[in-house]
């Protein structure tokens, strides 16, 4: 299916409309949303799918994607977390935009090549976990975890954490206790967990003071 998006220079100029797909095929700058929420002192990460072909299983960002052509970040924002969650979302915080640059193949050989201003954005919801609607070809869950004891647990303060999880089992969502370590985290090097994860947590406690 093609899915249309901007494409940009290294400057950050608009130069264009492209399909992704060949977006990351050429190696075309496009912009993307990472989103973030929280509930009180929690932050809420997404558990991938366990048949996805790629990482399944791990946790991630509560929610991310592509902006679509014509789409401004906030937009994609609340689009994303829709999509993903059945759930509207109100103005969410802008933390940050910066580059990142990624080259590698896919487990399926396909080369893939990503050249990204990739937005940060976080939102406070009071949406309880089990009234979220997780798509679940995409996903087996959420997962709410302790902000800073998640920095704890990146930092090998503490070798693991207890956390809510409102997971799929036996074919429908279930709320469950659950253990969550440093290795049930999607991160690859070059980037660590603080880097990737670490570094958002921190710009959150540091608004919601």
């Amino acid at each position: 299916m093609i899915e249309l998006i901007d494409i940009y220079n290294e400057d950050g100029v608009h130069v264009g409309v492209a399909d992704r797909n060949v977006a990351h095929g050429f190696a075309l700058w496009h912009k993307t949303v990472h989103c973030w929420l929280t509930r009180g002192n929690n932050i809420i990460f997404q558990k991938r799918g366990s048949l996805l072909q790629d990482n399944p299983g791990k946790l991630y960002t509560t929610a991310s994607g592509h902006i679509s052509a014509g789409e401004t970040v906030e937009q994609g924002f609340k689009r994303e977390t829709y999509e993903e969650f059945g759930i509207q979302i109100a103005e969410p915080t802008k933390l940050s935009e910066h580059k990142w640059t990624g080259d590698f193949k896919k487990t399926d050989g396909t080369e893939f090549h990503d050249r990204v201003f990739a937005n940060t954005f976080f939102c406070e919801t009071d949406v309880p976990l089990d009234q979220f609607k997780p798509q679940a070809d995409e996903l087996d869950g959420l997962v709410e975890i302790d902000m800073r004891l998640t920095l704890d647990l990146f930092n090998c303060q503490i070798d693991s954490i207890f956390a809510n999880g409102y997971l799929l089992a036996d074919g429908e969502f279930r709320m469950q206790d659950i253990k969550v370590k440093r290795d049930d985290f999607l991160c690859f090097p070059p980037d660590t967990l603080n880097s990737k994860f670490g570094k958002v947590i921190e710009w959150i406690l540091e608004h919601k003071k």
